[in-house]
C-alpha cells in the first residue's frame, strides 16, 4: 500500500522500508513515548487493573503526572516529529480492538472532546487479528503448531526467548515490534483484511454506544 509506512506499536515507532518484494529492513526507534497520565479527582480505579499492573492512584509517577490533555498533547507532537509528509502511521495492538482502540476512540471522538488523533494515525492493525485470519501466516496456531496465541506465545515462538516482564507497557511494546517486523509476519501487514482505516474500525452503531459510556 505505502513505500514507508510507520508502525506505532503502543506508542513504539517502526519504521520498515520495503527495498524490493523479497528484502526489507527494520528501524527501531528506542526514543520511546512512555507517559503515565493524571486521573481526574474521583476517577474511579480498577481493583483488576491494579492487580494486573502494579500501579495504584498513590504511586508517585501517578501524583507527578499531567493531565490526559497535557499528555495527549505532547504524544501528538512526537508524532508529528517522527512521521514525514509521504508516511503514514500505523496504530498496532496486539488483539487491542476490544479494549485499547476503543479507549481511544473514546478519547478522541466523544461529543465536546478537545483530542483527536495524529493527523498522520490514520490505520490500525490487530496482529492477533490477522495471525487467525489467515492460515497461510507462519504465525497462524496450526501452521505453527502452537496452542497459544497469546503475545507470550507468539514471542517465543519468534525469538526463542521468553517474554519478560508481561503487562510492562515498554515491554510489550518490544515485543510487538519485534513479532510485526519478523519474517514470519512482515509481508501480511498488507494484505486484504490486514489494515483498517480507524475511522471505519466500529459500525455507527458501536461508535453511537460508545459516545453514550
Amino acid at each position: 500500500m505505502w513505500n514507508h509506512p510507520i508502525i506505532v506499536s503502543n506508542f513504539c515507532i517502526v519504521l520498515p522500508e520495503t527495498t524490493t518484494s523479497t528484502t526489507k529492513t527494520i528501524t527501531t526507534d528506542e526514543d520511546f513515548f512512555n507517559k503515565y497520565v493524571k486521573p481526574q479527582e474521583g476517577a474511579i480505579w480498577s481493583q483488576n487493573a491494579i492487580n494486573v499492573h502494579g500501579i495504584t492512584p498513590s504511586d508517585p509517577w501517578i501524583q507527578g503526572a499531567n493531565t490526559i490533555e497535557d499528555v495527549w498533547g505532547s504524544f501528538c507532537k512526537f508524532m508529528d516529529q517522527r512521521v514525514c509528509d509521504n508516511e503514514v502511521a500505523i496504530l498496532v495492538a496486539y488483539n487491542g480492538e476490544s479494549c485499547n482502540l476503543k479507549w481511544l476512540w473514546k478519547l478522541t471522538n466523544t461529543p465536546n472532546s478537545s483530542m483527536a488523533m495524529p493527523l498522520k494515525c490514520k490505520f490500525f492493525i490487530d496482529p492477533l487479528k490477522i495471525i487467525k485470519c489467515y492460515k497461510s501466516c507462519f504465525l497462524h496456531l496450526l501452521r505453527a503448531k502452537l496452542e497459544l496465541s497469546n503475545l507470550q506465545s507468539i514471542y517465543k515462538y519468534v525469538t526463542g526467548q521468553d517474554l519478560v516482564g508481561f503487562h510492562d507497557d515498554i515491554v510489550n511494546c518490544k515485543a510487538q515490534t519485534t513479532m510485526v517486523g519478523s519474517d514470519l509476519f512482515f509481508s501480511f501487514i498488507n494484505k486484504t483484511k490486514s489494515m483498517y482505516p480507524i475511522d471505519e474500525i466500529f459500525s455507527k452503531h458501536e461508535q453511537s454506544e460508545m459516545q453514550k459510556t
